[in-house]
């Protein structure tokens, strides 16, 4: 990992990041024209480990206490940190935001307020499941360390994008099939309609 800061208090930042757990060795390594100095630190853990990037928290809050230090933590661990956290900040944002989005475009297409959030409900659950179904298979079959930090949120916007998509199709054909038959017949008519092409063929027999 690579950490700079104010060129007047190096020892006190050396100081504050040997003393981090994970840390093996922490030493200067060089001073640039505008009063910054530079340490290079080795961790006990590989990159892209829990444990590494654990480490480059607790050395971000240490050095955070060095008064007048302005120390910054660099690096590929320090990356990977700062990428996982805007993830899930984006993960937080974007979702909440498209599920409104998408309920307001349910209630305005279906005229209704209970039929949206069932869609809703079940499309969610689906899109869970499926991610769910596909972190096991990566992580346990394919024995991959993990999912990239991205695939949930994209995962989850084309997986509710698609199944609500397919869901106000499959509603609104059935409230139309239920106009002229009994609820039962209209979802089977719904079902076997929607998505495909052609007709639906009836065969009635003696």
């Amino acid at each position: 990992q690579r950490h700079v800061g104010r060129r007047d208090a190096p020892a006190e930042v050396l100081a504050a990041v040997e003393g981090v757990e994970g840390v093996v060795q922490a030493r200067p390594s060089g001073e640039s024209g505008t009063g910054w100095t530079s340490l290079a630190v080795t961790l006990d853990a590989g990159p892209a480990t829990d444990r590494s990037e654990a480490s480059v928290v607790a050395m971000r809050d240490a050095v955070r206490e060095v008064p007048g230090a302005e120390a910054k933590v660099g690096g590929a661990v320090a990356e990977a940190v700062d990428t996982n956290e805007g993830n899930v900040r984006d993960l937080q944002l974007i979702v909440p935001l498209i599920l409104v989005v998408v309920f307001v475009v349910l209630v305005l297409v279906l005229r209704a307020v209970v039929a949206p959030v069932l869609v809703m409900l079940a499309t969610i659950v689906s899109s869970l499941a499926a991610l769910g179904l596909g972190t096991f298979v990566t992580t346990r079959i394919l024995d991959f360390p993990g999912l990239d930090v991205s695939v949930p949120l994209y995962s989850f916007l084309f997986l509710v994008a698609l199944g609500v998509d397919y869901s106000i199709f499959l509603t609104i054909r059935a409230r139309e099939e239920a106009a002229t038959h009994h609820t039962r017949e209209a979802m089977l008519r719904a079902v076997a309609l929607t998505g495909v092409d052609g007709h639906l063929v009836e065969v009635e027999a003696d």
